[in-house]
């Protein structure tokens, strides 16, 4: 990791070693439930907070190699909890949601160069990266800004073009572009049509699209997904009670991609055949927050 010599917060690091062992117990818990009709397997987070667990790193790995970054002026990034990681080859890219480009390194931890611009011209993405991807079958890089502006690069972080794939900046408040196959690229779209909801509604607050695009910006796919809805969660201050956005949202994992549907349903997602099966379904239990 790129890290700064700061000690992190006694209190942040033990944040972390509760969710860890939340999460341990949670897979633990997790393995021998079914729904009833044993098709969908149900995730008893009850169950798994009630018992948590040690989980042991050597069940699931049986090595871990470190990779030192290079570490000069050039190169400097952000914080370690603000960075995210993609691979393409034998090449880590690193980016932040805080205005700086993309930064490339290889296998050996050397710097080789920035990708992208921030400004506001056609080769240039707003403000700050909403999203990177990359695209092994092409060999290369995609930036999603904060207006839904799509700019790809080659390999080498060359610019090569740009598409408009969003519409409004306020639809692309908070998505991930992920790259499906070939020349297309799927995320999940926020269109609004309510202002943010008051403490202790559950009205709707915007409408969720699975869209899938080229990198011309030509939309191939888009489908109504859900809803985002505004609830009441219980918090510790004066009023008692907060308003949240119950939502959801797409992850990736070695190519497998995940929907965490704001209806405690799991679902895969397959981009080539365009369709959501579902995997598990969540139960919360006493721990179940206001909707």
């Amino acid at each position: 990791k790129h890290v700064s010599k700061t000690n992190k917060p006694i209190m942040k690091k033990r944040l972390v070693f509760i969710c860890t062992l939340v999460l341990a117990s949670i897979i633990v818990a997790c393995t021998g439930n079914s729904s009833q009709d044993g098709s969908v397997r149900v995730l008893d987070i009850e169950k798994g907070i009630d018992n948590i667990e040690y989980v042991n790193l050597s069940k699931y790995a049986s090595e871990i190699n470190y990779i030192p970054l290079e570490t000069s002026l050039d190169c400097m990034m952000s914080s370690d909890e603000n960075v995210s990681i993609r691979k393409m080859g034998d090449m880590f890219y690193f980016y932040s949601p805080f205005g700086a480009p993309a930064f490339s390194f290889n296998k050996e931890g050397k710097f080789k160069g920035m990708i992208g611009v921030n400004g506001r011209a056609a080769h240039e993405f707003t403000r700050y990266i909403r999203s990177f991807t990359v695209n092994g079958e092409r060999n290369e890089l995609a930036i999603c800004d904060m207006s839904g502006k799509l700019l790809i690069y080659d390999s080498n972080g060359t610019f090569t073009r740009s598409a408009q794939i969003g519409g409004e900046v306020q639809e692309m408040s908070d998505y991930k572009v992920f790259h499906a196959t070939d020349d297309e690229y799927f995320f999940l779209r926020e269109s609004l049509n309510n202002d943010i909801p008051d403490v202790g509604t559950d009205k709707k607050y915007a409408e969720q699209h699975l869209v899938t695009v080229n990198s011309k910006g030509e939309i191939s796919n888009e489908k109504l997904w859900g809803h985002v809805y505004g609830i009441t969660t219980p918090k510790a201050n004066r009023s008692g009670v907060t308003s949240s956005l119950l939502k959801s949202a797409l992850l990736e994992t070695d190519k497998k991609f995940t929907i965490i549907s704001n209806t405690d349903t799991i679902y895969s997602y397959n981009p080539l055949s365009k369709d959501a099966v579902a995997e598990y379904v969540i139960d919360f239990g006493k721990y179940a927050l206001g909707g």
